[in-house]
């Protein structure tokens, strides 16, 4: 990993009390004006090719304040054109798209040494995928990949981004998910019978 680090500043204007000095009053009210750097927050978001991943991202990467480096990633590389137009325009230091497959621990490794800041401050759950039907019309293979992805991804994922939150005693984990499993849907009469 390189010792890159990405610097935001910001003026801050503040009062402070100094310490008596003759010819003053004891209290002397004086105003100074300073620069803070203040790091960019870096964000991991998983799931960015489509929804509420690449609906953050966009957002995340177009702050006026450029407050976000944006780590976008995606399963598969080839969909990421949408987010690269909705991007347009954002600055180029805000915002960067990674493969990463979160049903593959080797993958979500190499994401982790391809991020140049060396942390993630904010890491983001965000991918899934969804099944609609009758039970028996799916296959065991079908659901048991919903299982890898939405729960055993976003474990591997945390399980991975973690320990360097833990060792900086600083950072966010945003876990995304859907209502459908709290509330199927009765979209045919197998779905009644069961």
């Amino acid at each position: 990993m390189s010792g890159i680090t990405t610097v935001e500043t910001q003026t801050i204007q503040t009062s402070v009390f100094l310490p008596f000095n003759s010819g003053q009053s004891p209290i002397a009210l004086h105003r100074l004006r300073f620069t803070v750097q203040m790091e960019k927050r870096v964000v991991l978001i998983t799931g960015c090719s489509s929804g509420i991943g690449l609906g953050l991202a966009v957002l995340l990467a177009s702050d006026s304040g450029q407050r976000f480096k944006v780590y976008a990633t995606m399963r598969d590389l080839s969909k990421k054109e949408y987010l690269l137009e909705c991007v347009r325009g954002c600055h180029a230091d805000t915002f960067e798209i990674l493969q990463m497959d979160v049903t593959d621990q080797q993958s979500v490794l190499a994401t982790i040494e391809k991020i140049k800041e060396n942390r993630v401050d904010i890491l983001v759950c965000n991918a899934g995928i969804g099944l609609m039907g009758p039970l028996e019309c799916h296959t065991y293979y079908t659901m048991k990949k919903i299982f890898d992805v939405n729960l055993f991804g976003t474990i591997g994922t945390i399980q991975a981004f973690l320990p360097g939150m833990k060792q900086r005693r600083s950072g966010r984990i945003i876990i995304s998910s859907s209502v459908g499993g709290l509330q199927g849907s009765l979209n045919s009469k197998t779905d009644m019978l069961l």
